[in-house]
């Protein structure tokens, strides 16, 4: 039996890309309805808007250096959300491991496509 917290951390684990989604693909697959769209399309759907919010996390708690980084932020900060899931319900203290990523950057020690 598939409890929600089950089925919430199987979500969480598939939003980022080092998880493997299968197990929750036959989860949320509709029962009975013909659909259009596929499981995996449905979790990217969501994957996308997650981290998309997670981005606006980090330009509202960063925006000096989403000024200066300019087109490079984005680059940054998707590799930085992608090893950092949101521990709290509340976003808005979203982003303390930034300073620490961009130090790292710096280091030379997290490559990006900022191409």
């Amino acid at each position: 039996m598939n409890t929600l917290a089950a089925i919430q951390d199987r979500l969480v684990r598939d939003i980022f890309p080092e998880s493997s989604a299968a197990e929750l693909h036959t989860t949320i697959q509709p029962r009975g309805l013909a659909s259009s769209v596929s499981p995996r399309q449905r979790i990217d759907i969501y994957r996308n808007n997650t981290q998309q919010a997670l981005l606006n996390c980090l330009r509202k708690n960063f925006p000096h250096c989403a000024r200066l980084l300019a087109h490079d932020f984005d680059a940054i900060a998707q590799q930085s959300i992608v090893h950092n899931i949101p521990m709290q319900r509340d976003l808005n203290r979203y982003g303390d491991f930034f300073p620490g990523s961009l130090r790292k950057l710096l280091k030379g020690q997290i490559q990006t496509n900022t191409t």
